[in-house]
């Protein structure tokens, strides 16, 4: 069995210890399978479930989102200015609005829709996000409409968020696998994180965060692949920080925790008794690409989006539009994100006493997992460094987005949203799957993960 170098004594400072190679990577590709198909089919029967459970848009900007998604899909882009379109308009109509300040006209076929009676007078807000996201759901999308799995253009879109998040699940399983984290804390852990209600309500519906978790585990896993073979893997750093913040901006939060762990690991290895200077080469190096593609793709698309502005009128921003931004309002978010599990919007079917009481342990149990790896994980370890950047990123977030909204968006202040975060849960869950050492808290934990597959499970199929 492969194990982690780097003993503590008591009288030496602990080493780092490094990142050793997972003990069945050399297994077969037809071995490995036993992993990839339960994960891709439970990942679809979860987001199939309730596809069919709530068949209304969601009131978290679906309307926008499927909008957008048509026009790429007749190779447009959206631009500042532009009100949504009649396929969106009808849809909504007939599906219904999951949102009590406003009820779409009755669904009339046939019969053209005025957008101007719709929420910020039909404006279409999604603008602000880049096209990749809804340029590879829509091919998706398409894909499953030919092939008859799903009815109509909606109900397709929202299925693509089966295999985003059977994908990301996966990354997940072979990122925890790189930290040596057993196969039963790696099944507690993604059982936890695939049926949090958070994550399941942003799969299922058509948005960019239910591509959050995707690039969140790819950058984890990347990182983690670079510390231990070093060399020519490190040009997949930039590649994926670019990717990550290309399909949605707030994805630079993941960008951060994995710069933050490459600094964190480099810290560890600087202070360490035994290692070289030769065993530091390259982390800071490593960090400054992720960083810099990251803001650098951030940067190109804020240009593009300028450039693509038809006219520079958005009543949903105009509504959060401010003149300064104090200190105060920055502190307020402090605690947006701790955690991105909290505080969302959730189907009518997961308003319930025990579905909030899942969700509340889920919480918990994160937060104690993170900030207790941190304090008192094992020294110098790369679980404990996975563990301060993810920390360290949703202590920060939330103040960090608030100020690149108001410089950024137009001057704009509002409360940030949770959902933000759900990039970085990949490191959060990582820690929690970390921190189940003892056989109680083990067990504790796979009965919360059991609980929580049972109760959200109920609850989507009584409401079909």
């Amino acid at each position: 069995m492969t194990v982690l170098r780097g003993e503590t004594t008591e009288t030496s400072e602990p080493k780092a210890e490094e990142i050793a190679e997972p003990a069945d990577r050399r297994r077969s590709i037809a071995t490995q399978l036993w992993v990839v198909v339960p994960i891709l089919f439970f990942s679809f029967l979860v987001v199939g479930l309730h596809l069919n459970a709530y068949p209304t848009f969601s009131p978290i900007d679906e309307r926008q989102h499927v909008d957008y998604l048509y026009r790429i899909t007749r190779g447009e882009l959206l631009r500042m200015g532009e009100q949504i379109g009649q396929e969106t308009l009808r849809d909504e109509a007939c599906r219904g609005l999951d949102w009590d300040q406003f009820t779409p006209p009755p669904c009339h076929p046939n019969r053209p829709y005025n957008p101007d009676v719709f929420p910020n007078l039909g404006y279409n807000s999604a603008h602000i996000h880049p096209p990749t996201y809804y340029f590879l759901t829509s091919v998706v999308a398409k894909s499953f409409r030919a092939t008859g799995i799903a009815r109509n253009f909606v109900s397709s879109a929202r299925l693509s968020g089966g295999l985003w998040l059977g994908l990301a699940l996966i990354l997940f399983w072979y990122a925890a696998r790189e930290l040596q984290i057993s196969t039963v804390n790696r099944v507690i852990a993604m059982a936890l994180l695939a049926t949090t209600p958070t994550v399941i309500y942003s799969s299922s519906t058509v948005n960019p965060d239910s591509m959050a978790l995707l690039p969140g585990a790819a950058l984890l896993l990347t990182t983690l692949v670079w510390e231990r073979k070093r060399g020519r893997t490190i040009l997949l750093l930039p590649m994926m920080a670019a990717v990550a913040v290309a399909l949605k901006v707030t994805n630079i939060l993941a960008v951060g925790a994995s710069a933050i762990y490459l600094l964190v690991r480099w810290w560890h290895r600087r202070r360490a008794e035994g290692i070289k200077p030769a065993g530091q080469k390259g982390y800071v190096a490593a960090a400054s690409y992720l960083a810099g593609a990251g803001i650098a793709t951030t940067i190109v698309w804020l240009l593009l989006h300028t450039l693509l502005v038809r006219v520079p009128f958005d009543p949903a921003i105009e509504l959060y539009k401010v003149d300064s931004l104090s200190l105060n309002a920055i502190l307020s978010q402090a605690m947006a994100m701790v955690t991105p599990v909290k505080d969302a919007w959730l189907s009518p079917f997961f308003r319930t006493q025990a579905v909030n009481l899942i969700l509340q342990l889920v919480n918990l149990s994160l937060v104690a997992a993170v900030f207790g790896a941190v304090f008192y994980g094992r020294p110098r370890s790369p679980r404990m460094a996975v563990a301060i950047a993810g920390g360290l990123v949703i202590l920060v977030a939330g103040m960090a987005l608030t100020v690149f909204n108001y410089f950024f968006n137009s001057r704009t202040y509002a409360g940030i949203p949770a959902r933000y975060g759900i990039s970085v849960l990949p490191f959060l869950f990582v820690a929690l799957a970390s921190a189940l050492r003892r056989p109680g808290v083990t067990w504790a934990a796979g009965l919360l993960a059991a609980a929580s597959v049972a109760t959200v499970g109920t609850a989507m199929i009584t409401a079909i």
